[in-house]
């Protein structure tokens, strides 16, 4: 390994002029190399150590560590964290609950520290082990393209990217590396371990493949270049469809236009299921490839229903919108008028009422009779004889089980539960849709559909109230 070559490629392809960078540092060889290089070549950094608490020797590494930083003259920073209680308290793996604490970490202080970036040691050698490991898991072309050399992890920052400068150094040459230049590292001996499955990997898997295939690590590096340069060819494609095929975008829900959704093709079908959920949970890694099936079979079969994915994440659909939205919140809030306490509001004063996520309910009592011949309703917009609704309040609710009414231009009342099933208005959205009546319970409009036949405007009216339901 070349310590000016490599440094050079940091400079031209990674790193900014003048930045601070956070480094990742645990004793090992890949990272006391990484370290030493970015130093000897005068890149400003912040070392951070991450003290697990799961083996013996880390105590001995961090002190070393330490050591090494106060050599080196560069600030350093430890946190003690206990990986074994977090990993039993949110079902992980230890693998990915310390993957998901040491990663906290760095970027927390990348994030205090003003920094450009977080640096890790990763090298040729995990890369293989990670596309191998995907592959026989049956991952995509995602998986395949294994780990970036810069990239951005969402789940643990959205600005600062992570960045690996040893990504196509083996690890032989990273310990050639401290070899020449005298630096002490410290050996992982639960690396050893083959109850784990990368360990199992790296000690029996990688050795009997590459005595079988020689040079075949080399051949899936050069894969990955590939196949990334592929990938980043089909993310540009899907960022156009996915703006073509959503309409809505929130915190909780998003909206895809069914038939849009359903006419691409199928690879982009379940690149857009993937999206979704990575969008609505960023700590989503990935999605099984029978709940990416078992999802579109539902849209491509059914009109209506609702299908659970992962992740609390669910789908609800109609004829023509898959609506996506994390369970045990308010996502109908963004699509549909939801009334969550019963309000009284004076029918005598212009007014505006506020149900919540932008919908607003405006009252124009008082409208000109000239106007009466003008006057036409719409869905979200009722004209009537303000005369005929006899009380000078009426109250904003949710309908009652049972509850019937007279919808304008019928000549029987029905029930308010078959009328919407006749709608075909979303399930979940029906309980709390609002409805507004006289004080003597009889329904004068629900908003989005119909007004009740008995108010409206004739030859006769003389008064004339609007009523709006408008989403600011």
């Amino acid at each position: 390994m070349d310590k000016n070559g490599i440094c050079s490629e940091f400079a031209k392809d990674l790193l900014s002029e003048n930045g601070v960078f956070v480094v990742g540092v645990s004793g090992g060889a890949d990272s006391i190399c990484l370290l030493h290089l970015l130093v000897t070549q005068g890149v400003p950094v912040f070392v951070g150590h991450y003290h697990h608490g799961l083996r013996e020797e880390a105590d001995q590494e961090l002190a070393y560590v330490k050591h090494f930083c106060e050599e080196l003259q560069v600030p350093f920073r430890v946190e003690y964290g206990d990986v074994a209680n977090f990993s039993k308290q949110n079902h992980l793996s230890i693998e990915e609950a310390a993957r998901i604490c040491r990663y906290r970490f760095l970027f927390s202080l990348a994030t205090e520290n003003n920094a450009d970036a977080v640096i890790v040691a990763h090298h040729a050698d995990d890369q293989v082990e990670t596309v191998l490991m995907h592959f026989f898991r049956g991952s995509g072309l995602s998986g395949l393209t294994g780990m970036r050399a810069k990239t951005v992890i969402s789940e643990f920052n959205d600005d600062i990217p992570l960045i690996r400068p040893l990504l196509t150094y083996k690890r032989e040459e990273i310990e050639q590396y401290c070899e020449q230049h005298r630096l002490k590292y410290f050996i992982d001996q639960t690396n050893r371990d083959v109850q784990f499955y990368r360990n199992q990997l790296r000690n029996e898997i990688i050795p009997y493949l590459a005595q079988r295939n020689p040079g075949f690590q080399n051949r899936i590096l050069n894969m990955t270049t590939i196949l990334q340069a592929e990938e980043d060819l089909i993310l540009g494609n899907l960022e156009n469809i996915w703006c073509d095929t959503v309409f809505f975008q929130g915190k909780n829900a998003i909206g895809i236009d069914r038939n849009r959704l359903m006419n691409l093709h199928k690879a982009f079908q379940r690149r857009m299921v993937r999206k979704v959920a990575f969008e609505l949970d960023q700590k989503v890694r990935d999605f099984s490839f029978a709940t990416v099936e078992r999802v579109l079979d539902f849209i491509h079969e059914h009109t209506s229903g609702k299908v659970n994915l992962e992740n609390q994440i669910a789908c609800e659909i109609t004829d023509q919108v898959c609506y996506f939205y994390l369970e045990k919140t308010l996502w109908l809030d963004h699509f549909f008028p939801q009334i969550h306490s019963p309000q009284k509001l004076s029918i005598q004063d212009s007014q505006k009422y506020k149900l919540g996520s932008g919908w607003v309910l405006v009252l124009q009592p008082q409208l000109s009779s000239d106007l009466i011949s003008e006057i036409k309703n719409d869905e979200w917009q009722a004209n009537l004889d303000a005369d005929s609704i006899s009380t000078e309040y009426i109250e904003v609710r949710i309908w009652r089980p049972g509850e019937r009414f007279l919808p304008f231009g019928m000549s029987e009342k029905v029930k308010v539960s078959d009328y919407f099933a006749n709608k075909k208005l979303l399930k979940s959205a029906r309980t709390c849709w609002p409805i507004l009546s006289n004080l003597f319970g009889d329904i004068i409009w629900i908003p989005g559909y119909r007004i009740g036949d008995r108010y409206k405007i004739t030859d006769q009216t003389r008064n004339v109230i609007r009523m709006q339901l408008i989403k600011e």
